[in-house]
């Protein structure tokens, strides 16, 4: 599906004064690069912008996203998701776990396309919008998958297979712990983005995992613009058989 910018360049009655072709949206996504160690060109910057008109097509008739205002979809789904993508190797095999409407997966894969992405989404339609959105792109080596994560555990191609799970899903840090290490290859590493609140379940995890015994956990702050304070959280596999963090 071929979407013109043109169709999506507008504002919503009552919201902030800015579309996806302003200097001011370009702006945001510039600065969440720069602080991210990551370059925003020409092209990447186009792939943002034909991404965001895509998204804000489908949401009139699918309801992919609550963030629908310009402003909010820089700062929410791209400056977000690139200070994620510069925590992420520039090689290897990567899930986006719970990818929603395909973010921060897609903006990964446009910024760092020698990864090797796949998306595990549980809901169709979301899976059906990351599928047109890779086509539209033009985007290789990647995937979009319909499963919930506790159908792909042991399956051929997922189990051990990836060297970082990032994910931005809702739930605590044990929980996602559970459900991304059965994908994680021997030294792989899971990256949460979390907001307020992180510190509580970092303690909750610690006192669950034996952190000198094959873990370690690394915490990134991260401001998005409008002051939104937000962290990515890294733990990764040092060595040792993983186990289930339990209740």
């Amino acid at each position: 599906m071929q979407i013109e910018l043109s169709e999506t360049l507008h504002p919503q009655p009552g919201g902030p004064s800015m579309d996806i072709l302003s200097p001011a949206w370009e702006a945001i996504l510039a600065e969440a690069a720069s602080a991210s160690g990551l370059c925003l060109t020409p092209e990447r910057l186009a792939a943002c912008r034909n991404l965001a008109a895509m998204l804000a097509e489908w949401n009139r008739v699918h309801n992919l996203t609550a963030v629908r205002a310009p402003l909010d979809v820089a700062v929410r789904h791209f400056a977000d998701s690139l200070h994620a993508a510069g925590a992420l190797p520039l090689r290897g095999r990567v899930m986006d776990l719970g990818s929603g409407a395909g973010f921060p997966g897609l903006c990964v894969k446009i910024f760092l396309p020698r990864l090797s992405v796949t998306l595990v989404e549980a809901r169709r339609k979301k899976v059906s919008f990351h599928k047109a959105a890779i086509a539209h792109l033009g985007l290789e080596n990647i995937a979009s998958i319909h499963a919930r994560s506790e159908d792909l555990e042991g399956s051929f191609g997922f189990a051990g297979a990836f060297d970082t799970v990032v994910t931005r899903a809702v739930t605590d840090l044990s929980r996602l712990w559970d459900l991304a290490q059965p994908f994680l290859s021997h030294q792989g590493t899971l990256v949460a983005m979390k907001g307020p609140g992180v510190a509580e379940e970092i303690a909750e995890l610690k006192g669950r995992l034996d952190m000198g015994g094959g873990w370690e956990i690394e915490e990134q702050p991260y401001a998005l613009p409008g002051g939104l304070k937000r962290t990515l959280v890294k733990l990764r596999k040092t060595g040792g058989a993983p186990e289930k963090t339990g209740a």
